[in-house]
């Protein structure tokens, strides 16, 4: 079993995209709102292949609905910013909350849960699958 928790490792990818975001805050341009759009496609995708591995494996999680939700609440809001960049404030704003309540969800409630509930194999696989689609395979 891996040393690192799902948790800490989603910690940590979370505030790789809290950076992303604040970086479009601060410049409202083309590139930043690219590299936003790529780091919370990648983001999600990775944590809806986990979330439907769970699934497949008859594991179920109550927040699982609620990420779910909230992921098409988000891409939503960021394909509003992208359409209108140089006055995105308050879409921006309202994207910031909408991540702050969504990344507490999952860091305070949906990561532990994983750690603590899934068994070590289980676990272990899930974190890889996390690793693999967020940071790539660096074993092959």
């Amino acid at each position: 079993m891996k040393e690192d928790s799902i948790t800490e490792f989603m910690i940590l990818e979370h505030g790789k995209i809290f950076t992303l975001l604040a970086k479009l805050k601060r410049k409202k341009e083309l590139e930043s709102f690219k590299e936003l759009d790529s780091g919370l496609s990648r983001h999600v995708l990775a944590e809806e292949k986990a979330i439907m591995m769970l699934t497949s494996r008859g594991k179920e999680f109550p927040e699982m609905v609620e990420i779910m939700k909230e992921h098409e609440q988000i891409e939503a809001l960021v394909k509003k910013v992208g359409n209108n960049l140089e006055n995105s404030e308050n879409d921006l704003k309202e994207l910031l909350e909408l991540m702050k309540a969504h990344v507490r969800l999952e860091d305070k409630k949906f990561y532990p849960r994983l750690d603590k509930e899934l068994e070590g194999k289980e676990r272990e696989v899930i974190f890889d699958k996390l690793h693999e689609a967020l940071i790539g395979n660096i074993m092959n």
